[in-house]
């Protein structure tokens, strides 16, 4: 079993990130550093999975005035895939052990557009651009593509709930997923919201945080998780589904720096090979993770 480092809210920036963060201020700027690393997982049928991914992302929002709102974000992945002893007694075994990859790269942006209807209702618009795509295939057959929109209502309290929905054009596949917006401080110490952007990766999940002291945090959380990668000719990917459940310790240590350390239980993991089509189960695994922001 690998040491464990990080968990999979590394496609995000900052855990309050689009339009719940950028109303908080005329601007802000962050960067990120996240390593993600998971145990073993048997694969059904004989082998194993480990991985490991390195994640770096950056943001900027804007209020450009009282009713308009702008956010542009790009992120970086790089990530390794660990496969060992995949059995060949099968066609279908030959198969899916000729899609393995070592590493992938991800490459992803997006552009937020905000606007406040009144002091309560906010709409967000947010088209996406995603690649992601195996070292041993080109990337010009990986692009992905989408636009998130949703709406959300701000209480006198300064709470926000709201709703939305993500249309994404993945490779080869369609999806449509909605999702909860939520911001909720429910007492002095006890706050729920979301852990993720909502986009390729899933929808925005959902985590409970207690405020240990000013400066440290403890969070409860939990989604379901998407992988999409192309691995071959005709669009052949490689896609991993998986509910995630994580806890994080989270410290400011001052000057904008934020670190958030996660150990997370992954449930239900499949993985499906699109053409032809095959399936994989496997075991449960924890895994962990680091992450580093820096917001100025």
């Amino acid at each position: 079993m690998n040491k464990t480092a990080t968990v999979i809210l590394l496609s995000t920036l900052s855990a309050s990130a689009g339009l719940l963060a950028a109303e908080a201020s005329t601007s802000r700027y962050s960067l990120s550093l996240a390593t993600f690393e998971n145990a073993d997982s048997d694969i059904d049928g004989g082998g194993e999975l480990g991985r490991r991914s390195y994640l770096l992302g950056a943001r900027a929002d804007w209020q450009l005035d009282k009713r308009w709102g702008l956010g542009v974000s790009l992120g970086y992945d790089k990530l390794d895939w660990d496969f060992s002893d995949l059995p060949g007694n099968s066609v279908a075994d030959r198969v899916f052990a000729a899609s393995q990859f070592d590493s992938a790269q991800r490459y992803s942006a997006s552009i937020s557009l905000r606007y406040n209807l009144n002091r309560h209702w906010s709409l967000m618009l947010t088209p996406q651009l995603q690649y992601a795509y195996s070292d041993e295939v080109s990337s010009s057959d990986a692009e992905s593509y989408g636009v998130i929109a949703g709406a959300i209502h701000r209480f006198n309290s300064g709470n926000m709930l709201g709703f939305g929905i993500a249309y994404l054009n993945d490779i080869s596949e369609v999806r449509t997923v909605p999702y909860l917006l939520i911001d909720w401080q429910l007492s002095d110490r006890w706050r729920v919201g979301n852990p993720f952007q909502a986009g390729f990766t899933g929808p925005a999940g959902i985590e409970f945080s207690y405020r240990i002291s000013p400066d440290m945090e403890l969070g409860l959380g939990a989604s379901h998780r998407t992988e999409r990668i192309l691995v071959g000719e005709n669009e052949q990917t490689l896609e991993l589904t998986e509910v995630s459940s994580f806890a994080r310790l989270g410290w400011q240590l001052g000057q904008g720096f934020n670190l958030n350390a996660y150990v997370g239980y992954f449930i239900n993991p499949e993985l499906e090979l699109s053409e032809p089509e095959i399936k994989r189960e496997l075991d449960n695994y924890l895994a962990g993770a680091v992450h580093l922001s820096y917001r100025f």
